[in-house]
């Protein structure tokens, strides 16, 4: 991929969360002078890494809002992928997929979360067929820990 390629997809992560996370960070507007901390837990690959990148300083764009972000990422991982290393990870305690020490059940008990994203691997993102029945078992899951967590798909 260029140059001008590469440029232009990190713009469009940044353009899209931006407008997931717009209407959160406009919640507190109403309420000058108190801090309203963002908490959010991505699960994806490495575009989600990449897509996180400017939200510190997006998010403090705002007056009186800053964030706070948990990642469950491994590269080139899929929504499978994910949903398989949630039952990894209850068959063997020993499992620790996220930075070689956390499953995914051990970063939701750091919650509360605001929000939390799905991400699907890009090379499948196209295909409706591939997200199912994984994003479902992953939404259930993220469910059962942060039940008031706003879950959103992260497109690539």
């Amino acid at each position: 991929m260029n140059k001008a390629k590469s440029r232009f997809r990190i713009f469009g992560l940044v353009i899209t969360l931006w407008l997931v996370y717009f209407p959160v960070l406009s919640q507190t507007l109403e309420n000058p002078g108190q801090t309203k901390t963002i908490r959010l837990l991505t699960i994806g690959n490495s575009f989600s890494n990449n897509a996180c990148k400017f939200l510190p300083q997006i998010t403090a764009s705002v007056p009186g809002h800053k964030i706070e972000i948990t990642k469950a990422t491994i590269g080139g991982c899929s929504l499978e992928k994910h949903a398989n290393l949630i039952t990894a990870c209850e068959e063997d305690t020993n499992t620790k997929p996220y930075e070689g020490k956390y499953c995914l059940v051990d970063l939701l008990k750091q919650g509360p979360y605001d929000i939390v994203t799905i991400q699907q691997l890009s090379l499948l993102s196209y295909k409706p067929d591939s997200y199912q029945p994984y994003a479902n078992t992953i939404v259930d899951f993220v469910k059962q820990h942060v039940p008031d967590a706003d879950i959103r798909i992260h497109q690539t």
